[in-house]
C-alpha cells in the first residue's frame, strides 16, 4: 500500500486543481483534470491490497481466471472430491453471478497477466467513465456546468466505489460493473429525451441488457423511469413513435441478456434452476445473515454520501421547485432513486449495502444541486463559498481515514493474507510435478491457492477418510500443508505413500 501512496497524493492534487479551474470558469480544463484525478484515485484503490479479498473478490477472481480458457464454462474448480452444486462457495459450475463482469476481468488478465491487480483494472476504467456520465446527465438536467462539475466531483471521490474497486467490500467488481451499465443506460435515455433519436433508444436497450448480464433484473431500472414518462405524456401526438422506440429498446435488451440464460439452462440445468430459485428467495428471505429493517439503507446514507449526506434531501426538495429543469429528466432521476430505495427497503428482505449503490450517482446529482442553490443565494464571496462547500463535501465523501484504516499495514489479519499470498505464488516450486491436489489451506484460502496456481484443486482443511478414499482409489498424488493451529493432518493422509507434506507453514 505504502509504495503506491504517491498515486493518492497525485489524485488529491489533481482534484484540487480541478476545483480551482472550475471556479475560474475554465470548465473544460477542470473536467479533464478531474477525470485524470478520478483515474489516478481508482488506480490507487486497485493497488491497495496485494492479495485477494474475502467475500467475494477471491471467488470472482478464480472464476474469471478459469473463463480465460473457455468463456462459456464458468467454473470454480475441477472436482476431485464430491461437492454440493448448491454451495456457491465450493461447487463446480459457478452460476452465482451473471458473467459480463467476469468476462471483463478475464480479458484484463489476458492483457495484463494473471494478478490480483489485473482483475480490478476494468473497475478503474468503468469508475472513471462514470465521472463523465454523471457530469453529462447533470448538465442535461440543469444546463449548469458548475452543478455538473460538483456532481462529477463527488462521483470522483466516492469512498464506497473505491472500496468496491479495491475488493474490500462484498460484491466488489460485480457492483461496479452493474452500476456502470445502469448509469450508461440512464445516460443514453437522457440523450434520447433531448434528441428523440432511435439510435439512443437502441443504446438504452443494449446498456440495460448489459446491466442485467452483470447482476439481474434490477438492470431494467431505466425502463421504469421511461414507462412513467411515457404514461405521463400519453396524450401527446408522439406517443406511438415513443412506444415503438420503447419496444425496440426492450427487444435490444432481451437480445443482449437472454442468450446466456438459454445457454446455461441447456448446458447446466441443475445449477441454473438452483440459482434462479435462490435469487428469488432474496426478496422473501434474509439470506446469509443479511438482515435489516425498513430504515436499513437510510441509516447507511453516510456510507454512500459521507457525513454531508444532509445535502441530499435539500437537493431533492430544490430540484422539485425548479421549473427550468427538463421535466422528463427530472422525473427519470427522481423516480429511479425513490424506486430503488423503496424496493430494497420495503420489499426485499435480504439487506446488502451494495444493493442501493446503483443509484448513488443520482444522489450525488441531488447533493450538487443543493450546494449550487446555496451558492446562488450568496451575494458576496461566491467563489470562496463554492470552493469551501465543494472541498468540505468532497472530503467527507472521500473519507480517506476509513480507506487507510481498512487497509492498515499493521493489521495482523492483513499481514497474514499477504504472507499466504506470497506462499501460494511460490507453491509450484515446493510441490512435486504432476501433483494437482492440495489440502489443508486456511479457511477459504484454497480459492486463492487455485487462482495463483493454474491446474490445482485445493481444499481448506483435510478431507475426511471417506473422501480421501476417492483420492486413494485413483492413486493420485497429494500435497498437504503441514499442521498449523487447528489444521491437523490425520494419519490416514500421512500414511498414504503419495502424500507430500508442504514444509512451508501457513499463518
Amino acid at each position: 500500500m505504502m509504495q503506491n501512496l504517491w498515486l493518492f497524493f497525485v489524485s488529491i492534487g489533481l482534484i484540487c486543481f480541478a476545483i480551482f479551474f472550475n471556479s475560474a470558469n475554465k470548465n473544460n480544463h477542470a473536467l479533464i483534470i478531474l477525470v485524470l484525478g478520478a483515474f489516478s484515485m481508482r488506480l490507487f484503490a486497485a493497488h491497495l491490497d496485494p492479495f485477494l479479498n474475502e467475500w467475494d473478490e477471491r471467488y470472482h477472481a478464480l472464476v474469471a481466471r478459469n473463463l480465460m480458457d473457455n468463456p462459456l464454462k464458468p467454473y470454480l474448480r475441477y472436482p476431485v472430491l464430491l461437492y454440493d452444486y448448491k454451495n456457491w462457495g465450493g461447487n463446480y459450475i459457478w452460476l452465482h453471478k451473471q458473467p459480463l463482469f467476469l468476462w471483463q476481468m478475464a480479458l484484463s488478465m489476458k492483457i495484463f497477466g494473471v494478478s490480483e491487480y489485473a482483475i480490478r483494472y476494468p473497475d478503474v476504467l468503468m469508475g472513471t467513465i462514470m465521472v463523465l456520465l454523471v457530469y453529462r446527465i447533470t448538465l442535461l438536467l440543469t444546463k449548469n456546468s458548475k452543478t455538473a462539475f460538483l456532481s462529477a466531483l463527488f462521483m470522483a471521490v466516492s469512498n464506497y466505489q473505491l472500496d468496491l474497486i479495491s475488493g474490500n467490500k462484498g460484491m466488489d467488481h460485480n457492483d461496479v460493473a452493474f452500476g456502470f451499465y445502469v448509469l450508461l443506460s440512464f445516460w443514453a435515455y437522457m440523450e434520447y429525451i433531448t434528441k428523440q433519436s432511435l439510435r439512443w433508444a437502441i443504446l438504452v436497450g443494449i446498456f440495460a441488457g448489459c446491466a442485467i448480464l452483470n447482476k439481474w433484473l434490477t438492470g431494467l431500472l431505466v425502463f421504469s423511469s421511461w414507462s412513467i414518462n411515457f404514461l405521463l405524456n400519453l396524450r401527446k401526438e408522439t406517443w406511438r413513435k415513443e412506444l415503438l422506440h420503447i419496444t425496440i429498446a426492450l427487444v435490444c435488451c432481451i437480445v443482449v441478456f437472454l442468450p446466456w440464460q438459454l445457454y446455461i439452462f441447456q448446458m447446466y440445468p441443475l445449477e441454473a434452476n438452483h440459482e434462479y430459485t435462490y435469487n428469488a428467495r432474496h426478496i422473501s428471505e434474509a439470506l446469509e445473515g443479511h438482515m435489516g429493517n425498513e430504515s436499513y439503507y437510510l441509516r447507511n446514507f453516510d456510507l454512500y454520501f459521507g457525513f454531508c449526506f444532509f445535502w441530499l434531501p435539500i437537493g431533492l426538495v430544490a430540484i422539485l421547485f425548479n421549473k427550468k429543469y427538463s421535466r422528463k429528466i427530472l422525473i427519470s432521476v427522481i423516480s429511479a432513486f425513490v424506486l430503488i430505495l423503496l424496493f430494497f427497503s420495503l420489499i426485499v428482505h435480504t439487506k446488502v449495502d451494495s444493493y442501493f449503490f446503483v443509484v448513488v450517482p443520482i444522489g450525488f446529482i441531488f447533493m450538487a444541486i443543493a450546494i449550487s442553490r446555496i451558492v446562488n443565494y450568496t451575494k458576496k464571496c461566491v467563489v470562496l463559498v463554492q470552493n469551501t462547500l465543494a472541498f468540505i463535501t468532497a472530503f467527507f465523501v472521500l473519507n480517506c481515514f476509513q480507506i487507510f484504516e481498512a487497509h492498515n499495514p499493521d493489521d495482523i489479519h492483513r499481514q497474514s493474507r499477504i504472507y499466504s499470498t506470497k506462499v501460494f505464488k511460490q507453491l509450484n516450486n515446493f510441490i512435486p510435478q504432476n501433483t494437482h491436489i492440495v489440502l489443508n489451506t486456511l479457511t477459504d484460502e484454497c480459492i486463492d491457492c487455485m487462482f495463483y496456481n493454474k491446474g490445482l484443486s485445493a481444499y481448506s482443511y483435510c478431507c475426511n477418510e471417506k473422501d480421501f478414499e476417492t483420492i486413494k482409489s485413483k492413486n493420485l498424488p497429494v500435497a498437504v500443508f503441514q499442521e498449523h493451529w487447528s489444521y491437523i493432518v490425520p494419519n490416514y493422509i500421512k500414511q498414504y505413500p503419495k502424500t507430500y507434506i508442504i514444509k512451508i507453514p501457513l499463518k
